[in-house]
């Protein structure tokens, strides 16, 4: 592929909006660095919210010598009447960069429908939620000489028993 990415994988290439697109860097020096969409980090999951062409940009650096591979993904419009995909958003605080802020944007319109959410943040602990924010700190779960560190957050949304109504 390049001198310094042997191989990217990706889950899929065309996905409906909102849903993620699982992207694998396989470099071929294990100490190179990897950005995916300037984000670091070999492994990630990308999200796109509206339908479109997109590129994802995968760069590799290790030293001076710097690899750019750009992929494309497809995302295209949900069936009718399907219900949304979620788009986990997330912040980080300037002055507590370890607390991430997590976030559905839209969560509010399925308020009477949503009884909680479970969000598994990817460091082996979890957390619900009356609405869809929920903030996590990621301090125990950081190695201390690691330059970056990636984690899976999942969330599940259980919703209320409607027959009761």
């Amino acid at each position: 592929m390049s001198t310094l990415i042997d191989q990217v994988k990706f889950s899929r290439r065309r996905v409906t909006a909102g849903e993620s697109v699982r992207v694998q860097v396989i470099p071929t020096d294990t100490n190179a660095d990897i950005t995916i969409n300037g984000i670091y980090g070999a492994r990630q999951f990308v999200q796109f919210r509206n339908p479109g062409t997109y590129n994802i940009v995968v760069t590799a650096m290790l030293g001076e010598q710097v690899a750019q591979i750009a992929e494309r993904i497809v995302v295209i419009d949900p069936k009718v009447g399907a219900l949304p995909i979620p788009v986990i958003w997330a912040t980080q605080d300037r002055y507590w960069p370890r607390l991430i802020v997590f976030s559905l944007p839209g969560s509010d319109e399925n308020r009477s429908v949503i009884a909680d959410y479970e969000w598994a943040f990817g460091d082996g602990t979890i957390g619900i939620s009356q609405t869809g924010t929920i903030e996590h700190d990621y301090t125990d779960a950081l190695g201390r000489d690691a330059l970056y560190t990636t984690f899976d957050v999942e969330v599940t949304a259980h919703f209320t028993d409607q027959s009761s109504t």
